[in-house]
């Protein structure tokens, strides 16, 4: 995706208040992260595949 939408895309997110819409979602409300707050998951699955290699 171009940078440009991807920018429009994040600030959407981030900018997101509908107290509805996020309660119907659970949601208090979209916080930014980087990509290494997915690296537990990551790992997580790592670890079923090389148990269920066993």
């Amino acid at each position: 995706l171009p940078d440009s939408l991807k920018k429009a895309i994040k600030e959407a997110f981030l900018t997101y208040n509908d107290k509805d819409g996020l309660s119907q979602l659970k949601l208090a409300k979209y916080d930014e992260v980087t990509d290494a707050v997915y690296d537990p998951i990551r790992e997580q699955i790592e670890v079923k595949k090389q148990l269920s290699k066993k």
